[in-house]
């Protein structure tokens, strides 16, 4: 019995799968403020972020191209490397070690649903604080 299918497609013009987690406060815990069940925004801080101009600027997720799977028990976000950046010149770009939190727009409130980090295989749980 089959019980579920994944086909994942990807345009090959993106980058590598970029890691992502909740905002925590400066003592370590979670961001209580994150989101809701009914937000269609959700703001989640970055283990990485790029050093050169334009994306270290605040507020410029342009380097990410979000690739948002709905299912009706599971919201999947993977964050790519956009083509931009991808295809940038020059090429190298010193990384943060850590950056956010910004926002990730979905195109439909989370609800009920778990919602995974889809960068890494299999998927893992992010549950709402």
């Amino acid at each position: 019995m089959l019980l579920g299918l994944s086909v994942w497609l990807v345009s090959p013009h993106l980058g590598r799968a970029v890691e992502w987690g909740w905002p925590t406060l400066a003592s370590g815990n979670p961001d209580p403020t994150v989101t809701a069940h009914d937000a269609t925004t959700i703001f989640v801080r970055f283990n990485e972020w790029p050093g050169c101009h334009p994306w270290d600027e605040e507020g410029d997720t342009s380097w990410l191209t979000p690739v948002i799977t709905y299912t009706p028990t599971a919201v999947i976000i993977t964050l790519r490397e956009s083509e931009a950046y991808v295809n940038r010149t020059p090429r190298q770009c010193g990384m943060y070690d850590t950056w956010g939190p910004e926002p990730i727009h979905l195109g439909q409130p989370l609800g009920d649903r778990t919602l995974y980090d889809g960068s890494v295989s299999p998927p893992v749980a992010e549950p709402l604080h």
